[in-house]
């Protein structure tokens, strides 16, 4: 079980066995923001959503904890499973003790808010996940959308990024549309397989198009791992593939001339990413720059 979910465990647990779904998400969020975690521990990040910071990410860890008979839950709450609480409190015993304290110390201090209370204290710190609320009497005047970014070749990798943080970056950058350039869209990393992207980008008000023509077949890739090796692939790319797919490129440009969007690919490094070269080769004679993210 991964630390984060043993301190989810941990907040149950100190609610006495049992927290409302809004609240459970707020604290984790408090817990990510306040400087109660090591920063060397992976924890969630978190995107705007219909009761402000939310994490698709910790969403699906809590369905893995009920999955596995720790918990169980209905719309309203989760609570540790009946004869599971020995089994629960073992499993936190194993988080260090002086993590273990900063969540008593969180759900402590905000344990006595009611939800509108924990809310509304929420919003008012964090005001940037807080314009798509359903509860729009509690957004703060200065929670405001992010303007459309300016039409540029944006391009953007997932490497090293939960699906929560890439999402709020591209929302934060006022980016409306990923286009995914990857020949195959697929990912053991939850939340870039493309049926999941495109679902997870909908909910966030984010459109979703696959480019696969504008890919590198996953035949080429082969025998990679040094700068010449990749030099050479996005050589051929840039030198063969490219010319042959016109098209695609001018939808591509369409659409990027249409509204803010991202080329979206796997690589962090533009450099070690074919998406670098199809930047270059769209930019040129476009009028639009090349800005990585």
């Amino acid at each position: 079980m991964l630390t984060r979910q043993k301190l989810l465990l941990a907040m149950i647990q100190d609610a006495s066995g049992s927290l409302a779904r809004i609240p459970l998400f707020k604290y984790a969020f408090l817990l990510s923001q306040e400087g109660y975690l090591p920063p060397t521990l992976p924890f969630y990040d978190f995107v705007p959503f219909k009761y402000g910071p939310y994490s698709f990410g910790m969403h699906r860890e809590m369905q893995g904890l009920e999955k596995y008979g720790y918990i169980i839950s209905d719309r309203e709450q989760f609570r540790i499973a009946s004869g599971m609480e020995n089994a629960v409190a073992e499993v936190i015993r194993t988080v260090p003790s002086d993590t273990r304290k900063q969540v008593s110390s969180l759900v402590c201090k905000y344990g006595g808010l009611s939800q509108y209370e924990l809310l509304r204290r929420v919003y008012n710190a964090y005001p940037a996940f807080t314009f798509r609320s359903k509860c729009r009497e509690l957004i703060p005047h200065s929670a405001v959308e992010p303007l459309p970014a300016p039409c540029c070749i944006y391009t953007l990798g997932y490497e090293r990024k939960s699906v929560d943080g890439f999402l709020n970056l591209i929302v934060q950058k006022g980016l409306k549309q990923i286009i995914d350039v990857r020949a195959n869209p697929v990912s053991r990393k939850y939340g870039f397989a493309k049926s999941t992207l495109s679902m997870l980008a909908a909910k966030v008000s984010v459109g979703y198009s696959h480019i696969p023509l504008l890919g590198i077949p996953s035949s080429d890739r082969r025998n990679l791992g040094t700068p010449q090796s990749y030099a050479q692939l996005f050589d051929d790319y840039e030198a063969r593939i490219l010319p042959l797919r016109v098209e695609p490129q001018r939808d591509v440009l369409r659409a990027m001339k249409g509204q803010p969007s991202v080329l979206v690919c796997m690589e962090e490094n533009p450099a070690f990413c074919h998406r670098g070269r199809l930047a270059k080769n769209l930019a040129s004679g476009s009028g639009l720059s090349i800005r990585h993210l």
